[in-house]
């Protein structure tokens, strides 16, 4: 049963908020890639700023906004006529403090100021995703293992605090107070922390069950409810008062996800669409997969037997379905799998190969769903993983905006990028084609293959037609 109120408001997916003044806030919406400017009472939008795969935004004094795009590798102050691009970076959050704003760089681990790049606070994090500046040092909460740093200006290591008590912690937000307290983000157990001064972690809160990928943790001066945390899963802003009860939740709206594996111009391709319960429907163009979005559906492909795999990131694994007869079985776990992200069946060993991308490693699986080895990598943000029919293997890393090309047993890697008016978040699907050529598709970019050494424009096909 709710205890707070509820409010549906017209954006896609908040992913962060920054209250500006009274009655103003800045919604960074994920869906649409645009700062929505919002009434704070009614939340009706007043105007939009554009900013591809925006991901955080914060106040700046002067009732302005500070916002950071993760993969258009761009950030931008609301008082600035256009944007500042950012090729050799990843910014994933933005905070304000000494100095004005600054932003975590995921692919470096750097804290950088916005004002001058070129002086970052180098940090130890493995996977720095959130941060928070808090007086005369910064605080970073580091995944996968539950780790805060605590670090001087010039990045010199304070302490490290680890939550010894939880290792399958993430530690997925961080905020300090006006008081000076330091508040944590657990997402595992859904619990926001209070760091003690002697390193303990001192739980403070518990969020609702219905929320499973809570980030975000963020303070803002006064008002009813100071705090919030966001789930871009359920697309939800959740408020919380000075006692971090949940007080009221924004919903955005968005489009459900749709998965392909195969050339979906030919009768042996699969579908996999989010829905609220499993359900398999059957059409001369292949099988549909109705998947609970809860699960976070990513990726599904065709093994030689035909049964679908199924990458679900939120459950940690896969599943495996046989579409004639409907017959699921798991196949991973957390132990094995951590928000996996992608997937494909070795055309040698017919193995499902597994990206595990916090682990920064690729599992293999034997066909009865047992791990066998893995292989480690040095990819920043994977996302596909493809086998063309020359046994090759394609990874390809949203942070460098790059395919890396492996020879058969993921020797000689070659990096292929893409074309430069590609932005790799906007790849929906990777498909090989004969002779060891890749096809590469979404919404935004068209369709376009990788053969010979060069990429080039593929024309949309007409009825009866294949990619072949």
């Amino acid at each position: 049963m709710l205890n707070h109120a509820e409010r549906l408001i017209p954006v896609g997916t908040p992913g962060d908020v920054a209250v500006l003044g009274p009655g103003d806030v800045a919604v960074a919406d994920m869906t649409e890639g645009v700062v929505a400017s919002a009434a704070a009472q009614t939340g009706q939008v007043q105007g939009r700023t554009p900013l591809h795969d925006v991901r955080s935004v914060v106040r700046l004094p002067g009732d302005q906004w500070f916002a950071v795009g993760a993969f258009s590798r761009e950030a931008r102050r609301s008082d600035a006529g256009s944007g500042v691009r950012m090729p050799e970076r990843l910014p994933l959050w933005a905070d304000s403090g000494v100095g004005g704003p600054w932003f975590a760089d995921a692919a470096n681990a750097e804290i950088v100021p916005f004002a001058d790049p070129s002086a970052p606070v180098r940090t130890p994090a493995r996977h720095l995703s959130s941060f928070a500046v808090g007086g005369d040092r910064f605080w970073v909460a580091d995944r996968p293992a539950p780790v805060v740093w605590e670090l001087a200006p010039d990045g010199t290591v304070l302490a490290r605090h680890v939550m010894r008590d939880e290792p399958r912690a993430e530690l997925t937000g961080i905020c300090v107070s006006d008081s000076g307290a330091v508040l944590v983000l657990e997402r595992h157990r859904r619990r926001i922390y209070r760091l003690a001064a002697d390193g303990r972690f001192i739980p403070c809160a518990v969020l609702p069950r219905a929320y499973h990928r809570l980030r975000g943790l963020r303070r803002h001066s006064g008002g009813a409810h100071p705090y919030h945390v966001a789930d871009p899963r359920t697309r939800t802003v959740l408020w919380l008062d000075e006692r971090l009860r949940v007080s009221e939740a924004w919903i955005g709206h968005a489009a459900s996800r749709s998965l392909l594996a195969g050339d979906w111009h030919r009768p042996d391709a699969a579908r996999a669409v989010d829905g609220e319960r499993w359900a398999v429907l059957h059409s001369p163009a292949g099988p549909t997969v109705t998947v609970p979005a809860a699960l976070g559906p990513r990726d599904i492909r065709i093994a030689p037997d035909g049964d679908l795999y199924i990458v679900l990131r939120d459950a940690h694994r896969l599943e495996v379905l046989t579409p004639a007869t409907g017959r699921r079985r798991s196949v991973g776990g957390p132990q094995i799998l951590l928000y996996p992200c992608g997937l494909d069946i070795d055309p040698r060993t017919g193995e499902p190969h597994v990206l595990d991308p916090l682990r920064g490693r690729i599992v293999v699986f034997d066909r009865a769903g047992r791990p066998r080895h893995v292989r480690q990598t040095h990819h920043a943000y994977p996302r596909w993983l493809r086998f063309t029919r020359d046994g090759a293997a394609w990874v390809l890393d949203l942070a460098v905006s790059q395919f890396t090309r492996y020879e058969a047993g993921y020797r000689d890697p070659e990096p292929v990028a893409l074309p430069p008016h590609v932005d790799a978040v906007n790849v929906e699907w990777v498909e090989p084609l004969a002779d060891g050529a890749l096809l590469v598709g979404g919404a935004a970019i068209g369709a376009m293959a990788f053969a010979s050494g060069r990429w080039c424009p593929v024309p949309a096909l007409g009825a009866g037609e294949s990619y072949g």
